[in-house]
């Protein structure tokens, strides 16, 4: 069941990164004011899709501390390293 939500998440990134088509279909649901709010989000969103590779985890785990060091318990509550399981993987 998770095998095909992620496999279907990543194909419809697939499709978003680059058919302009399927852009236009999602626009009226987007609710933009111009075209340059509508350009704008679409490449944004194509800037943020991520590669199709594994989590890296050491990466992952410097970023907890950055959040640590500026949020502390107010942003992560006790959490101090990654929990077992935060990232789904395919093994």
């Amino acid at each position: 069941m998770i095998r095909g939500l992620a496999d279907a998440s990543r194909e419809a990134k697939s499709l978003l990164a680059k058919d302009d088509a399927e852009w236009d279909r999602l626009r009226p649901m987007m609710r933009v004011k111009s075209d340059a709010q509508f350009v704008a989000l679409r490449d944004g969103f194509r800037a943020g899709i991520p590669a199709a590779t594994p989590v890296d985890l050491a990466a992952a785990a410097r970023m907890l501390d950055v959040m640590r060091a500026f949020g502390g318990a107010a942003l992560l509550g006790p959490v101090t390293t990654l929990p077992d399981g935060v990232f789904w993987t395919d093994d």
